[in-house]
């Protein structure tokens, strides 16, 4: 038996990421993308009049695009449809998450500044792990290719407010960015966070746990953003197959590691 006929509406879909979304979904025949884009060839392009015309017949919008600002504008279009959204997009302010999380009312919703499964399945561990070599130094290296815009990355800065929350610390005091310059002597409960933005990296992070005996370190790093991809198609599964409006979470509910 076939499986059913999936439209998936993507917005961004000529960036880097777009692209590799497309490429990873067109060996699925019944997967039909809409591919939406403020860069499309044919010239200049209302997106959100676009996007509020193709959710007519999409099952779900992806937004994959690097404009923040334009994020819960294209997100609020899917929710009044009934649609549900995924969100790929970075950099996004506690206002445009707020919005995200009250759209999430009216239908199901993801979003995540990684969607790897690989980055997900640490980010489960990482509490249990931060816990157990709580008296560690602890930094996160989050290396990336030249062209990407913010830093520290979304994930390196998910990663750290994991590793506070799980060792009862404020954020905003121990997140430090900028990685491990202390002058003298370093103080406890430090987060470092060191930035490298070089070259065509896709994206790598590693968190390691240092003593005076040992370094213990958790690296990921993705081959490809096929790797993206995949974590979104999954997502998108996901979603399709839950019938409840809510916020959901990669590792809690798509891979179900709660």
């Amino acid at each position: 038996m076939s499986p059913e006929k999936i439209t998936v509406c993507v917005s961004g879909a000529v960036g880097r990421l777009g692209t590799a979304l497309r490429d990873f979904l067109s060996p699925y025949d019944y997967v039909e993308v809409i591919a939406i884009d403020k860069k499309d060839p044919i010239g200049s392009i209302d997106v959100n009049s676009q996007i509020s015309k193709a959710m007519e017949k999409s099952d779900i919008l992806v937004i994959v695009h690097k404009d923040p600002a334009n994020v819960s504008n294209q997100a609020e279009i899917a929710a009044k449809a009934g649609k549900p959204f995924i969100v790929a997009t970075t950099g996004l302010s506690v206002e445009v998450m707020d919005k995200l999380r009250e759209l999430s009312k009216l239908t199901r919703a993801i979003q995540s500044n990684n969607f790897s499964l690989g980055v997900n399945a640490i980010k489960t561990i990482i509490g249990q792990l931060s816990q157990a070599l709580h008296e560690y130094d602890i930094d996160i290296l989050d290396d990336h290719h030249r062209t990407k815009e913010d830093a520290p990355s979304g994930t390196a800065l998910v990663i750290a407010k994991e590793i506070c929350s799980s060792l009862n610390l404020d954020p905003e005091e121990s997140i430090k960015p900028g990685g491990s310059g202390f002058k003298g002597v370093r103080p406890k409960g430090i987060v470092a966070i060191a930035s490298k933005r070089a070259g065509g990296t896709f994206g790598k992070h590693d968190i390691s746990y240092s003593s005076p005996e040992e370094v213990v370190t958790v690296s990921h790093a993705a081959a490809g953003r096929q790797a993206f991809a995949k974590g979104i198609w999954a997502a998108i599964l996901y979603l399709l197959k839950v019938k409840k409006p809510g916020w959901y979470t990669m590792e809690d509910d798509v891979l179900g590691l709660s």
